[in-house]
């Protein structure tokens, strides 16, 4: 489905909607996954390796497929990285 709005309050914008089609999840057949992690300060990501640490530690239940998709693709890259490729949990 595609919609289009378009404002004739005195301003020209326009703007097309349209409905995206479900992405599967990524495979979870995979043997290897990248763990990206980015902060804006050496400080900051020291302490977001730390919260990603403790969240590994506690959290069994989410998928590591995911989680690396959402940290690789779903954030913004920073000027201070990490990365670190994980076949488990432990």
């Amino acid at each position: 489905r595609q919609m289009c709005i378009r404002d004739r309050g005195g301003t020209n914008a326009h703007a097309i909607l349209q409905e995206v089609e479900p992405v599967s999840s990524v495979a979870s057949d995979a043997q290897s996954y990248l763990i990206v992690i980015s902060a804006k300060s050496d400080t900051a990501l020291k302490k977001q390796l730390r919260n990603h640490f403790d969240f590994w530690s506690t959290n069994t239940s989410d998928d590591i497929a995911d989680i690396a998709y959402t940290l690789a693709v779903g954030r913004e890259h920073m000027k201070y990285r990490f990365a670190v490729i994980v076949n488990n949990r432990e």
